[in-house]
């Protein structure tokens, strides 16, 4: 296949997701090792090395990946940083936790017509401890992300690694077999020439669970949209009625309280998600047929019941995460929703809801 065919393939995907590894010094373990198909690799032995051990390779730098490598490690952000090589204590910007994640970069990337592919380098959250590599539950965290929002991952590997990377096989093997596209469910729909400007904003209506998707001018007829978001003051609402559209202005300075805002002009109604009891979830949907699938990341990773609310009626509920297998789900109607509990969210977890 030539590169060029290949790249056009990639860009003619609909958003999934896949995992890749890229490996820089020494042997590539094999497949079984490893647990993925295609590794990143540098040109020379190494490459001669992956090719025979049957891995699907790329070069660094192989313009097919269309790789962005502005985004950052997932992580709810601890409040201790290093003074003077001690462990200090600072005071919180919010009464939520700080998570560090891509969602924002993920629907950029998708807003772009690009299959999202994603990468960033593994820092500590604290200089505490710099030499600190990254957790079983770092990698799992990685892999849940990119997976619950439909974005290939390339993660950076070595031989010290491996360990934590075995520690987190079973969430890789979680979200692997989930090749299929996917149509995100969205009822917002933000126009904003300049992701690059408002890209806090954005982060924190994802942070805040709204369900938005980004646009390149306002759509024609609001459609299945129930708020369409002018960022720029120059944008033009076109035909859409009124009580469809809000204009950012100069609320926006604050991305916290803008999204805030945005959250409560939806309305209890206009939600298609609702979380309670989970400051540190953040939560995608897609269809799935006939119903959607609700996938569930704890930036925490520390396990925790929460309690959910999905727009609909839905008459079978299914729950599977990385620990088991697929269980049923006790739910409840109410004023046209669908309330359940997922009993023990550590880092992933993935509802499946039927209307039949």
């Amino acid at each position: 296949m030539t590169r060029a065919l290949l790249l056009a393939l990639l860009l003619s995907c609909p958003a999934r997701a896949e995992v890749l590894v890229r490996w820089r010094a020494g042997a590539v373990p094999a497949r079984d090792v490893l647990g993925v198909s295609s590794v990143v690799v540098p040109a020379g032995e190494i490459e001669r090395d992956a090719r025979a051990r049957g891995y699907r390779v790329y070069l660094e730098k192989d313009a097919a990946l269309q790789l962005d490598e502005t985004g950052k490690w997932p992580r709810m952000r601890s409040n201790v940083r290093g003074r003077r090589g001690q462990a200090v204590q600072t005071a919180s910007r919010t009464a939520q936790p700080w998570l560090d994640n891509n969602v924002a970069l993920i629907r950029i990337l998708q807003a772009a017509g690009r299959r999202p592919a994603i990468s960033y380098p593994w820092k500590p959250d604290t200089q505490v401890d710099p030499a600190a590599r990254p957790s079983a539950d770092d990698f799992q965290l990685a892999i849940a992300e990119a997976g619950a929002f439909r974005a290939d991952l390339v993660l950076d590997l070595d031989a010290a690694s491996l360990e934590a990377w075995k520690g987190a096989r079973r969430t890789f093997d979680f979200y692997s077999p989930d090749r299929v596209p996917r149509d995100a469910i969205t009822n917002v729909g933000v126009v904003a020439a300049d992701t690059e400007k408002w890209y806090e904003a954005l982060n924190l209506l994802a942070r805040h669970n709204v369900q938005y998707r980004i646009l390149k001018s306002p759509p024609a007829a609001a459609g299945e949209l129930d708020l369409v978001v002018l960022m720029e003051s120059t944008a033009a609402s076109g035909a859409l009625p009124a009580e469809r559209v809000l204009r950012a202005g100069e609320d926006a300075a604050d991305p916290n309280a803008f999204a805030l805002k945005v959250w409560n002009r939806l309305g209890r109604k206009g939600r298609p998600v609702e979380v309670w009891n989970g400051i540190t979830v953040l939560v995608g949907l897609v269809h799935d047929g006939s119903g959607i699938l609700l996938d569930a990341v704890n930036y925490s990773t520390q396990s925790l019941p929460v309690q959910m609310r999905v727009r609909g009626i839905y008459k079978r509920v299914e729950l599977s995460t990385p620990e088991r297998g697929p269980q049923p789900l006790t739910f409840e109607h109410l004023d046209g929703f669908t309330e359940f509990v997922i009993p023990e969210l550590r880092v992933g977890a993935r509802v499946r809801l039927n209307p039949e």
